[in-house]
């Protein structure tokens, strides 16, 4: 039987899943989502998978990979599941803003799907507690020590379904614009693969605020945003921000810097209205379409 899962380094093995995506073109990509949880109503729940819009965007199909759980709701010791999803653009909401790379596939339906058939899978929730608020943000120090969870260059351990996780600090403050941009800047190996994967403030020892006082024993762990883009420089040496999606049988001249762009948590809170207007669509389709098929049944 798996073990319980107690402390926040263990549930972060399952925060996210490795994004398989087939192009219309025919090409491959890889990139990184993560399950997050988004309140409607009271007790009213709808999962999405929140990944960036450059990772989706150009497939006609994307795979995703989840863990069974046992009867105790439990990782099982046993390989991934492959789940493929074609057709998704009416699932798929993207943020409204054309500048911040962020989407959220409703996946509560697909779920709910296969638990029909009996399948049920093991994965580590995120929601809005997880988010800091605009006070905790203005009150930590801008360098803090950070983990992003992902798949850089598409790396992952296949048999036990777990990503890598990195470490590294945040290079400028995540209270702050960079360039007026709702992101900010961290100092870690971000390689393709990587974008979409979530960035969390992960101090257990201790705090330190603004004020330089630091709190020893008080740990903190905190959702602070995801990563979409590194700064690279070509082989003229010039510095270019592109999408860390990885594309197989594609030639690089481009050279990372280590530093990785991040969009801030607090725009997650922007898809919330849309996310709620989707699903409530998607849920008249369903109800539909169920009752469609219960009409040609009895006829």
């Amino acid at each position: 039987m798996a073990q319980k899962l107690v402390s926040k380094s263990e549930w972060m093995r399952f925060c996210t899943t490795r994004i398989e995506t087939t192009l219309s073109s025919g090409g491959k990509t890889t990139g990184t989502g993560f399950f997050f949880v988004i309140s409607q109503e009271e007790n009213l729940q709808t999962i999405v998978l929140i990944t960036n819009k450059h990772v989706l965007d150009g497939a006609k199909s994307f795979s995703i990979f989840l863990t069974r759980k046992d009867e105790n709701d439990m990782p099982m010791d046993s390989p991934p599941e492959k789940i493929t999803i074609s057709g998704f653009d009416s699932f798929l909401v993207r943020h409204p803003e054309t500048d911040v790379d962020l989407c959220a596939f409703i996946l509560g339906p697909t779920l709910q799907m296969w638990a029909d058939k009996g399948r049920y899978y093991y994965y580590g929730l995120m929601g809005f507690e997880t988010v800091p608020t605009l006070e905790e943000l203005s009150d930590l120090a801008a360098v803090q020590d950070i983990v992003m969870v992902g798949y850089p260059n598409g790396i992952w351990d296949e048999h036990n379904n777990q990503p890598v996780i990195r470490k590294g600090v945040t290079s400028t403050d995540p209270a702050l614009n960079w360039n007026n941009k709702p992101v900010f800047l961290i100092d870690a190996a971000c390689f393709p693969g990587s974008s979409g994967s979530p960035v969390f403030l992960y101090n257990p020892l201790g705090t330190q605020s603004k004020s330089g006082s630091y709190q020893m024993g008080k740990g903190l762990f905190k959702f602070l945003g995801i990563l979409y883009a590194g700064p690279q420089h070509t082989a003229t040496g010039d510095i270019v921000e592109v999408p860390i999606a990885q594309s197989k049988l594609q030639a690089r001249s481009n050279i990372p810097n280590n530093l990785g762009l991040v969009v801030s948590s607090q725009k997650l809170k922007e898809l919330i209205p849309l996310v709620d207007k989707r699903g409530e669509e998607i849920v008249k389709a369903l109800n539909q379409l169920a009752l469609n098929k219960q009409r040609q049944a009895d006829a």
